[in-house]
């Protein structure tokens, strides 16, 4: 039952992203009109704003969450199985590989006006979908353990929190329209709604494959 709505949904988030980068490479009104709306809504720029959303948006860079990914792989690979880090690792970094594709597809110039320039295309946003990607693995690894409902409702406001505050980064800084970063939660949660029901067989095909020498590496 739980498969079949993970699905649904996965479909219903991939039809909306499908439907926001058709209509971000025709440059439909109503994406235009979001975007100034939400660029408006920031304000005039300060310096202390744009130093914090600076250190916030490094924070949240892909460099950063690739990397923490990397280190909770390697800990997962000792700690739960070679399976469930290799899982981690290809959510992470293919899920990257398929932004960077859409950016190219897309290939939609970031705004004129950036505070701090930036390079690549703007759509969707690199920073939010990875810093997304790594908030639902931390979660779906350290949040079962967790028993304290209380403790758990905060981890999940945390991870919401910040992954709000990294695209409020990128808004603020002009370097994405707000459209992007809306492209980036939605290609993150189809993703991971459409891979979660995988996850059990595909970590089962990998325990049964792997090298007996990487299972007994990992213990």
């Amino acid at each position: 039952m739980r498969n079949k709505i993970d699905y649904c949904g996965a479909a219903v988030l991939w039809l909306m992203f499908i439907g926001l980068a058709v209509s971000v490479i025709h440059h439909a009104s109503w994406v235009g009109a979001i975007d100034t709306m939400m660029a408006q809504a920031m304000g005039a720029p300060s310096a202390n704003n744009i130093t914090l959303f600076n250190v916030i948006a490094f924070l949240g860079s892909p460099m950063v969450s690739l990397s923490l990914t990397f280190v909770l792989c390697v800990y997962l690979w000792f700690r739960r199985g070679p399976a469930l880090s290799l899982w981690a690792a290809g959510m992470q970094y293919g899920g990257s590989a398929l932004v960077e594709v859409v950016k190219q597809i897309v290939a939609r110039h970031r705004p004129v006006h950036e505070l701090l320039p930036d390079t690549g295309y703007s759509f969707p946003s690199g920073h939010v979908f990875c810093t997304t990607i790594l908030v639902l693995t931390l979660l779906m690894v350290f949040l079962p353990g967790i028993k304290d409902q209380e403790v758990g409702l905060v981890a999940v406001l945390m991870g919401v929190v910040w992954v709000g505050l990294v695209a409020t980064s990128r808004l603020y800084l002009a370097q994405h329209f707000a459209t992007d970063l809306a492209g980036s939660v939605l290609i993150a949660g189809a993703l991971w709604l459409t891979l979660r029901p995988a996850r059990t067989p595909v970590m089962a095909f990998v325990d049964d494959h792997l090298p007996a020498r990487l299972q007994r590496s990992a213990h």
